[in-house]
């Protein structure tokens, strides 16, 4: 009998092996070994395969939506009474054996509120006044030179900020479908956050697709704010992030986002920021996502 292979989309979408539409969705033509595991650990899809002996169905909780949750605990009811194994692609990774679709779901419904529980406060940010930023710091500099220019840059002023007065620690993106899409178009490597592997090939990916999709989905916020009002945010982070094989880490640190103009472009984003151990926002709790 052959197998049936699915994977539940962040959408809540079903796409059914050898998942051509969702390649060309995501626009990834990287083969079935890197894809799949790429898709659950990154983006928090979900998949499940029918196998002669049962269910087995392949997720990581920190980073799957409830949209997707729910897609899967819908087509999990679709198989009827058989076994099934939860492997949970976490650090370390678990593998939990059900004896039936109904005890799988109510482990995927606690799995589900666990992972909700852990988010609220991941990542936490507090908004502060521009007069806040610290004076003569990178994040001071690029304020006023984004004045000085008034947030409309060349090549060569923007190669000039990223080098001179940033010294690589930034990330600089641009905006389709009306900021529902923000793709990176370079990333410093002054931000070692996740590694040179990670850096060498970002370029072109979504924001969100950093090797934390959680992280980067609750960071990409505060960037679509500065799109939609078109004025520079300055804020402080305390986030604790994961980076799969690596475990969990917290980083704090003041945040700088601009608002970019290039002739004939659409919308760019410049960010900078500076690591400040001092920063505790856990108890505060002004902004979780």
């Amino acid at each position: 009998m052959r197998s049936l292979d699915f994977i539940v989309d962040d959408n809540g979408e079903v796409w059914r092996a050898p998942f051509d539409g969702l390649r060309l969705a995501l626009g990834c033509n990287a083969n079935t070994d890197v894809f799949i595991p790429y898709v659950v650990r990154n983006l928090g899809f979900l998949r499940l395969v029918q196998k002669p002996h049962g269910l087995v169905v392949t997720l990581r909780p920190s980073v799957t939506n409830p949209v997707t949750f729910a897609s899967a605990l819908f087509l999990i009811s679709d198989f009827g009474s058989q076994r099934v194994v939860l492997s949970y692609l976490e650090d370390p990774p678990l593998h939990v054996l059900c004896c039936g679709t109904g005890e799988a779901r109510e482990k995927l419904l606690c799995a589900m509120d666990q992972a909700e529980d852990a988010r609220e406060a991941s990542f936490v940010s507090e908004r502060r006044s521009l007069d806040d930023v610290p004076a003569n710091s990178a994040i001071f500099k690029l304020l006023a030179f984004w004045g000085e220019c008034q947030g409309t840059f060349d090549d060569e002023q923007l190669t000039t900020t990223l080098k001179a007065i940033l010294r690589d620690r930034f990330a600089l993106l641009s905006s389709h479908a009306s900021g529902k899409t923000l793709i990176i178009e370079n990333w410093g490597y002054g931000v070692a956050s996740f590694g040179s592997n990670w850096l060498d090939m970002c370029r072109g990916l979504q924001f969100e697709d950093q090797p934390d999709y959680r992280y980067g989905r609750a960071a990409a916020v505060a960037y679509r704010e500065v799109l939609s009002s078109g004025e520079p945010l300055f804020d402080c982070v305390d986030a604790i992030t994961s980076n799969a094989g690596h475990g969990k880490r917290r980083i704090a640190y003041h945040r700088l986002i601009v608002p970019l103009r290039k002739p004939n472009r659409q919308p760019w984003l410049l960010s900078t920021s500076l690591l400040d151990a001092s920063i505790d926002l856990r108890d505060a709790g002004r902004s979780k996502l």
